[in-house]
């Protein structure tokens, strides 16, 4: 599994502007009990970053199941190793990340986000970025409008 991710990342690296690693599922980990698996895999990570010329954001994805210890964990790993932010699941894990690190640490708040009022409370809630993947329907220029106006921003002409 490490091999495998260490390849994607080095194919891709050109092509990519950032990079989330779920550290659950990609490092194959249940659980965070064994940190020190998953941090060696980081750590190449990182080091392998060093040999492109261009710098690549790598971030941490919080998972939905991991509990307040398991992320506090996360998060000290993240300010200490030099991974660039969080992407964290939900209201609940956006403020407890922006309040554990003191907004230290850049947070993209992502899941299920079904409207511009929820996008505008991750962001509310610390939130530095909101991931919108999938959940609002309609068109994505209608969307994209909805939640400029839902966060008081000018919206660009088309």
């Amino acid at each position: 599994m490490k091999k495998r991710i260490i390849r994607q990342f080095s194919l891709l690296y050109d092509f990519a502007d950032y990079f989330v690693i779920d550290i659950n599922r990609e490092s194959g980990l249940s659980s965070l009990d064994d940190f020190s698996d998953w941090t060696e895999l980081l750590d190449e990570l990182l080091s392998l970053r060093l040999c492109y010329e261009r710098y690549k954001p790598i971030l941490l994805r919080i998972s939905p199941v991991h509990e307040e210890e398991q992320i506090r964990r996360i998060l000290d790993f993240t300010l200490m190793s030099g991974f660039d932010g969080v992407v964290a699941p939900g209201l609940a894990k956006v403020r407890f990340c922006a309040e554990y690190t003191q907004k230290r640490l850049p947070i993209i708040g992502s899941g299920a986000i079904t409207s511009p009022e929820e996008a505008l409370a991750l962001l509310q809630a610390g939130a530095s970025l909101i991931e919108v993947a999938q959940g609002i329907p309609g068109k994505p220029r209608r969307t994209a409008k909805s939640l400029l106006k839902a966060i008081d921003q000018p919206i660009p002409k088309a």
